[in-house]
């Protein structure tokens, strides 16, 4: 599995993605916050703005809670970044010296914003399927709120 060793001195780490998220980045959240769970690592899958159409959709047609949104940054001491990359998506709330990790599919990114973070590239069509290459890979239980999001990727 990955590295998750380093995460674990962190109190809370905020998960979060671009601000009025899509699919692709709401079901990274959810995925990569219960991998941290299930390695005992405290995190907040957390999203800013508003959910685009297909988001708010799936959650309300299967009858998911959404994760929380728009909360207090300052509470998190870590911050890691999934689907996006470029300073203007993310939320201005975020210090971007506590942003640790980005893990993303688009080319280019403005790391020059990110001065803290570890960055990884994967070259996909969706960062979902990362996330469950690396679930199946490791053997990882999926929940019923993540396949739902996943099923719709």
């Amino acid at each position: 599995m990955q590295d998750l060793s380093k995460l674990s001195k962190f109190k809370n780490i905020m998960i979060t993605t671009s601000k009025n998220p899509d699919m692709d980045g709401y079901a990274c959240c959810v995925a990569y916050s219960n991998m941290l769970n299930q390695q005992s690592i405290k995190n907040e899958p957390v999203f800013f703005g508003n959910l685009q159409p297909e988001p708010k959709y799936i959650l309300k047609k299967y009858k998911i809670k959404p994760i929380k949104s728009n909360i207090k940054t300052n509470n998190f001491d870590a911050v890691i970044l999934l689907d996006c990359s470029a300073d203007f998506v993310v939320n201005k709330t975020i210090d971007r010296r506590k942003i640790i990790q980005i893990i993303d599919h688009h080319k280019n990114p403005e790391l020059q914003y990110f001065p803290n973070t570890k960055f990884k590239y994967e070259k996909i069509g969706s960062l979902a399927t990362y996330f469950t290459e690396l679930y199946q890979k490791e053997n990882l239980k999926i929940d019923k709120k993540m396949q739902f999001c996943f099923m719709q990727l």
